[in-house]
């Protein structure tokens, strides 16, 4: 994890108080990852502390706690799309392998990188292939979730882990 508290003018949260509070003094300011926003998530931070009015430190501890929630449960949601996302390539190749097993000059590797990465006239070639073979786009993006199921359904549990500890928070906070 990194930490990325530099500050900026243009990183500042509105209403947010300059200098770190007593409880980011005690416990040290929440790791973001590298690219995630500072300003976003003390934004977050602020509305579940105006939303949950905190008194003590376990309010303040709840306030965090709820917070985390949220913003993993996002990250972690937003992982499972990249994972879906960065898959296309090696679906296809593989969808292609099985079509292709009998043409030996069609190359299911150089198809696939030329369908996603080649140049306006490699591409052209590389989908008419697709097309040929009757590959669509619903087929990849099928395969794309069957050959990430693993890590689609870890990122997947981890969102649940986060809905459910949101969801315990919350019913403790409406208890009260």
């Amino acid at each position: 994890m990194t930490d990325t508290t530099k500050a900026s003018a243009d990183n500042a949260t509105p209403g947010a108080p300059e200098g770190p509070t007593a409880f980011e003094q005690m416990f040290g300011r929440p790791l973001l990852l590298k690219g995630e926003s500072r300003a976003a998530y003390d934004f977050l931070r602020s509305k579940v502390e105006r939303l949950l009015a905190p008194t003590d430190l376990f309010g303040e501890l709840r306030v965090q706690e709820v917070t985390d929630s949220i913003w993993e449960g996002r990250r972690f949601k937003r992982f499972a799309t990249l994972l879906v996302d960065t898959g296309h390539m090696t679906a296809l190749e593989i969808l292609l392998q099985t079509a292709c097993w009998n043409h030996m000059f069609i190359k299911p590797g150089v198809v696939a990188r030329d369908y996603y990465f080649g140049d306006t006239e490699e591409r052209g070639a590389a989908k008419k292939v697709v097309a040929s073979f009757g590959i669509t786009a619903d087929l990849i993006q099928a395969k794309t979730l069957a050959v990430n199921a693993g890590e689609f359904s870890y990122a997947d549990r981890l969102v649940d882990n986060r809905a459910v500890k949101l969801k315990g928070l919350l019913q403790d906070h409406e208890g009260q």
